[in-house]
């Protein structure tokens, strides 16, 4: 008497399956799923750079505009702490000495655009020639041109000699 072979009872349960055997792994749609979703949030990941780049650059450009704002008003009141009053003799004409602390409005403003003035704040250079600390510094104010308002300033170590009422040009 021969044996035959029982036939196998094995499911599903023992890792043999019917018809085509399934793979690990993810489908063609969950990996589209995937790709769209990683170029969305890079996307996003982009425009919020550019956005805080922008913003960066405006926040500097306005401290910039402050800071050099905040400069020429120190230097202004340097200036001006720094002015040298002349007390004349009673006798003489007080606009006639050449130390004077002149203004000037030309074009009927609310204030004066040229401003002229001795000080007392240059720093004599260390050379065998004896130097004043004294200079003379003006101030005008005129149109830009860009529509806006230019603040000059001109200064010369060479006290005049005279009254002069001239101010610098912008040309100097």
């Amino acid at each position: 008497m021969t044996r035959r072979a029982a036939p196998s009872r094995a499911g599903p349960s023992s890792g043999q399956t019917r018809g085509a055997p399934r793979q690990s792994g993810l489908s063609l749609i969950e990996m589209k799923a995937v790709v769209g979703f990683m170029a969305l949030l890079m996307l996003f990941a982009a425009n919020f750079y550019l956005e805080i780049t922008r913003s960066s650059e405006a926040a500097t450009e306005r401290t910039r505009g402050s800071r050099r704002a905040v400069a020429v008003l120190d230097r202004i009141a340097r200036d001006l702490g720094a002015a040298v009053l002349v007390k004349k003799p009673e006798d003489v004409d007080p606009l006639f000495h050449p130390w004077v602390f002149l203004a000037e409005d030309r074009g009927g403003s609310e204030g004066a655009e040229h401003l002229k003035f001795t000080t007392r704040s240059r720093i004599p250079r260390s050379t065998a020639l004896h130097e004043s600390d004294h200079e003379v510094v003006a101030y005008t104010l005129r149109e830009g041109d860009e529509g806006g308002r230019e603040l000059l300033r001109w200064s010369s170590p060479r006290l005049p000699e005279e009254l002069d009422r001239s101010f610098p040009t912008a040309e100097l």
